[in-house]
């Protein structure tokens, strides 16, 4: 008897842990938007100081990226403590993309390595949680 009750102990043992390494991830991609922009109130705008062209502003073109993420988890992602850093997402750019970017601009946009003496900038935005049940534009 002593034997099949450590055997039912163990298999029950089992059966918890599989299901807990099974659950779905807790953020889910809803929605992703890529958008082109030219618009001061977005991007901003540099003010010439010299030349024929002094006292205009120049608005740069710049690529956006705006994703939905939602937590379907029971418990918040990231924290106050690490409110620095944010919760990281990493843009994987197909081929075809990076090779746009290198034909267009003259470099690959999506490897800072490429463009650090460019010139570029670049910037970014982030939140440090996102809570349960929670639907946030980054």
């Amino acid at each position: 008897m002593r034997k099949w009750f450590v055997l039912f102990i163990s298999l029950f043992f089992v059966l918890s842990f599989l299901s807990g390494c099974s659950a779905k991830p807790s953020l889910e991609l809803v929605d992703a938007e890529v958008d082109i922009v030219k618009d001061k109130n977005l991007v901003g705008a540099i003010g010439i100081t010299e030349g024929e062209k002094k006292g205009e502003e120049l608005i740069p073109t710049a690529l956006i990226y705006a994703f939905t993420i939602k937590n379907n988890g029971n418990e918040p992602v990231g924290s106050i403590e690490e409110a620095d850093k944010g919760i990281e997402l990493k843009i994987e750019p197909k081929s075809k993309l990076k090779s746009v970017s290198k034909d267009v601009i003259g470099f690959n946009i999506y490897n800072p390595d490429d463009y650090n003496e460019s010139g570029v900038g670049f910037g970014q935005s982030q939140l440090s949680i996102i809570n349960a049940d929670h639907l946030p534009m980054i």
